[in-house]
């Protein structure tokens, strides 16, 4: 940390032109309290050179989102609003969906919306001819004129960080989630090129955040990159994701207390390779699945099943998230042989629930949950029915281990490595 004196000479260094509405700029110190990360601000008066200290004011960090509340950006988003000491107002836009301003994080201080395109082709034809950038800036300009800094909170919004720089003059930060998860690995896709494009603009931004090492990997063979960065690993609610008893969790969603339950969540995306779980449900005698989610990728193969393994599947679409975590301690194991992560929140929510998770012997996913039965081939679904037997076998064991998770992936431990990186960016003056 600088001293005071240097510390403001270098601020007013950077800072050296007038605010919009004609007054000096501000010049504040980050300091590390007891009660968390605060600011402490001279204001100054508009035309007037005198400063006026006032009081300790929180750090101003204005967020753009582009993540719907029922997605694992939004829930990134609503952790940090939920649990965060700054000050956050976020800026939602829609880039590529009809969405309406409900369907996304809002802060208790300000909350803005903006739609980019009402669909994907239109989305990426805006892109690629720069007004994406133009108009998130757009959006971001009356909002960000009072935030200290602007928090990006997706890899998808990284083409605007240079726009937003230079008309805003903030630091602008990241989070880069992960590289893009696509079937074939040369395959053409727009959506790669979209990814691609913004991943090689990386360097614009102040700073960048990697939910995983692995992601950080994944950037810097496709970058050469000299900003800072670092590993911050998310983690989901613990008011949420809790232990509920089994009997508990059963009755409230009418499930048959005597039978072993195995559960998959989530989108039915390619690398979530719902195909195999279901398919494994024929290696395995006595046990039925709960599918809390639409299936879409995977709808050919449980059509394809024979009607004795359908009678076996239950299928809930439309889950609210309150519910979740009932699902989950209503299992007796979860199901996760992705085939790439960039981290994996469901591995996180199954365990702080008490679930034991069958996953993917592979980084993030073991990076994640160190201990149990893994399957070093996702595709194959004999493997994955020998990994559920075992894991019910050894439930109770495995469930030991998870102990250690919950003070590894503590909320208060997300909050301070993310708030106290946003401090340094914003203290060295971006």
């Amino acid at each position: 940390m600088k001293s005071l004196d240097s510390f403001i000479h270098s601020s007013a260094q950077h800072q050296d032109r007038r605010r919009p509405d004609g007054g000096l700029p501000r010049i504040w110190l980050i300091r590390h309290l007891s009660t968390g990360l605060v600011k402490y601000r001279q204001h100054y008066e508009p035309n007037v050179y005198k400063p006026r200290v006032d009081r300790f004011v929180i750090l101003k960090v204005l967020i753009i989102n582009i993540g719907p509340s029922r997605s694992g950006v939004g829930n990134y988003v609503k952790l940090i609003l939920k649990y965060g000491r700054l000050d956050y107002d976020v800026l939602n836009v829609s880039l590529f969906g009809r969405r309406s301003p409900a369907d996304y994080p809002s802060s208790v201080e300000h909350t803005s919306y903006i739609s980019i395109s009402s669909n994907p082709v239109e989305g990426l034809i805006k892109y690629y001819f720069g007004f994406m950038s133009r108009e998130i800036t757009s959006g971001a300009e009356d909002m960000g004129r009072d935030a200290d800094l602007i928090f990006l909170s997706q890899q998808d919004l990284i083409g605007a960080a240079a726009l937003i720089r230079k008309r805003l003059g903030r630091p602008v930060v990241a989070t880069i989630h992960d590289v893009g998860i696509f079937r074939g690995k040369y395959l053409p896709h727009p959506y790669r090129f979209f990814i691609d494009s913004n991943l090689r603009r990386v360097n614009d931004l102040s700073m960048v955040f990697f939910d995983s090492e692995k992601t950080e990997q994944d950037v810097m063979r496709k970058v050469d990159l000299s900003i800072p960065h670092r590993v911050i690993e998310p983690t989901v609610d613990p008011q949420l994701f809790r232990p509920i008893p089994r009997s508990e969790a059963r009755e409230r969603l009418n499930l048959p207390n005597e039978d072993t339950l195995l559960l998959s969540i989530g989108k039915d995306k390619y690398n979530k390779n719902i195909s195999t779980v279901l398919r494994s449900l024929s290696y395995l005698d006595g046990v039925k699945l709960i599918r809390v989610g639409k299936l879409e990728n995977s709808l050919h193969v449980y059509r394809s099943r024979p009607q004795d393994i359908k009678e076996r599947i239950l299928i809930r679409e439309d889950v609210p998230d309150e519910l979740l975590p009932y699902y989950y301690s209503a299992a007796d194991a979860f199901l996760f042989p992705s085939l790439a992560e960039g981290f994996g929140l469901e591995l996180l929510e199954a365990a702080f629930c008490g679930t034991p998770v069958v996953t993917t012997d592979a980084p993030p996913m073991n990076d994640i949950i160190p201990v149990g039965h893994f399957v070093k081939d996702p595709m194959d679904p004999e493997e994955l029915a020998e990994a559920v037997r075992l894991t019910l076998r050894d439930r109770d064991d495995i469930l030991k281990s998870y102990v250690d998770l919950r003070r590894r992936f503590d909320v208060e431990r997300f909050i301070r490595e993310f708030e106290s990186a946003l401090a340094e960016v914003a203290g060295s003056g971006g």
